[in-house]
């Protein structure tokens, strides 16, 4: 049988090589990543502003003039399949394709 010698420390444990250097490396590539991070955050030139647009209030959604909505609103709440065909049969899905269009979608 031949075998090689092994590398051992003083207390005849077989030392890792290299092991230190791996998890250096590793260190610097996340300290890397996080400092690109904080320079793409920093330099990105869009400010993240908070949207001052408000939900309409449930009272507005009722008395408003669209006929879609007021089409949505004139829908039934049962779970019957009937009445769930009914609304889904009057439900005009006609210009979808345009506002999809529309939205660049």
């Amino acid at each position: 049988m031949d075998q090689s010698p092994t590398p051992s420390s003083a207390n005849g444990m077989p030392q890792k090589e290299g092991s230190t250097s791996g998890v250096i490396a590793i260190i610097v590539i996340v300290v890397l990543l996080a400092l690109g991070g904080i320079y793409y955050l920093l330099t990105s030139g869009t400010s993240m502003q908070p949207v001052n647009d408000t939900m309409p209030t449930m009272e507005e959604v009722a008395n408003s003039s669209d006929p879609d909505v007021q089409a949505a609103m004139s829908q039934g709440s049962s779970d019957a399949l009937a009445e769930i065909e009914a609304d889904l049969n009057s439900t005009d899905l006609s210009g979808i394709d345009a506002e999809l269009a529309e939205l660049g979608i």
